[in-house]
């Protein structure tokens, strides 16, 4: 199974969830696409190339994990893409304090708030091969 992982990495706080996903999922031994490691920097290619490249891969895997943290604007737009094609969408939400967004909750298959439960998610679904919707029972906004 392959994952992208919709991440913002513009921050300190951003670019640790990132990490958090990145680690978790190659603890789990799952592929993984990462824009920033694995698409972004290619020598030579202009924003249209990479803008196609990265909808490419979210056309090609099997879920998408995404992280919340700073509400990045890529993120988001990646996330409502793998939502329009029926691609499941895990959010990670680092340590999940407060209201969750509405769009977002409706969204997810699932929402974790730790590395610990993301990595039990993963396990879960490598075992299993799927991913079973759960709705997100917290407060939103």
């Amino acid at each position: 199974m392959k994952y992208y992982c919709a991440s913002g990495w513009f921050s300190y706080e951003q670019e640790e969830s990132r990490k958090i996903i990145l680690n978790t999922l190659k603890k789990a031994k799952f592929d993984v696409y990462s824009p920033k490691d694995d698409g972004l920097f290619k020598e030579g290619m202009n924003p249209e190339e990479i803008f196609q490249e990265n909808l490419k891969q979210i056309r090609e895997c099997d879920f998408v994990i995404a992280s919340t943290e700073g509400k990045d604007l890529g993120t988001l737009f990646e996330s409502g893409y793998a939502f329009a094609r029926s691609i499941p969408i895990i959010y990670f939400w680092n340590n999940g304090f407060g209201n969750f967004n509405l769009m977002l909750s409706q969204s997810a298959h699932r929402v974790t708030t730790t590395s610990h439960q993301l990595f039990a998610l993963l396990c879960e679904i490598k075992q299993t091969g799927v991913i079973q919707k759960v709705p997100y029972t917290g407060d939103i906004e």
